[in-house]
């Protein structure tokens, strides 16, 4: 749901999506969270109940980096590298992937790994789907290396599967790349031209963060370092399409945009 409305603010700025967005957000944050980052399954009437599975790590990580490409706001994709984190520990197998349950819970009689998507894509390729729009803002390798190597070793049971696994393939896909990290420097009605081009493609082969002219903030210069040294030009809102820190040259022209934002790409 955080993913649907946030999408839906991007390609339209409605605002009350945005607002939608970041309300569920606080509640699941403010409710559904310990203070040792694990999370509740689901609440009534305010009252949290059950452990939360690998879905609910997965889909909320993914909600909140939906949510922080739609606001700017650092502090979901702290939340969203947070919540990844404690998954890793909670449900990461020795083989690669995650199962659904964690360790330790003695009403099981095994831990089951379920790797395949069905009407909703499946809890790990969801945590895979965090770990590459994650690799791309931070530049981390440790989240490429989470994303290359899982891949790897599904390879055969991948190509197998068909759309069984078509939460997988969109991942190996843009792994395979390019996957870009998009910066857009500027404000207001400036980066309406750019802001426009990426609304209509909406690549799904990149993630994108919004900075203002002068540069990001501190805490977007450490929470997503890919935002360093990202300033709008003389010629006003400038566009940095970059894979893994190396960019191509920054434009303030929309056409130009357009086509970096396509090179290695059929629309």
């Amino acid at each position: 749901a955080i993913s649907a409305v946030a999408k839906a603010y991007i390609a339209t700025g409605e605002p009350r999506y945005l607002k939608a967005a970041e309300k569920t957000a606080e509640r699941l944050w403010t409710l559904h969270r310990q203070k040792d980052g694990t999370l509740f399954r689901a609440s009534n009437d305010g009252v949290p109940t059950e452990a939360g599975i690998l879905d609910d790590y997965a889909f909320l990580a993914v909600g909140l980096i939906d949510l922080f490409e739609a606001n700017g706001k650092a502090v979901y994709l702290e939340r969203a590298r947070e919540v990844v984190t404690k998954a890793d520990d909670l449900f990461k197998r020795p083989k690669n992937g995650w199962f659904q349950t964690p360790a330790g819970d003695a009403s099981l009689l095994y831990r089951q790994f379920e790797p395949y998507d069905s009407v909703l894509p499946s809890g790990n390729s969801q945590m895979l789907e965090a770990h590459l729009r994650l690799a791309g803002i931070t530049g981390l390798a440790s989240h490429h290396d989470t994303v290359t190597l899982t891949l790897a070793s599904f390879t055969e049971t991948l190509t197998k599967s068909g759309l069984s696994m078509g939460g997988w393939a969109s991942v190996a896909l843009r792994q395979l790349g390019p996957f870009y990290e998009v910066i857009i420097a500027g404000e207001g009605e400036a980066t309406r031209p750019l802001q426009d081009v990426w609304r209509k493609i909406k690549p799904s082969w990149a993630i994108r963060v919004n900075v203002p002219p002068t540069g990001p903030s501190e805490v977007m210069n450490r929470t997503a370092p890919a935002t360093r040294g990202k300033k709008a030009g003389k010629k006003g809102a400038t566009a940095y399409v970059c894979v893994r820190g190396s960019c191509m040259k920054p434009t303030s022209d929309p056409a130009l945009f357009r086509l970096q934002l396509l090179e290695g790409w059929r629309y």
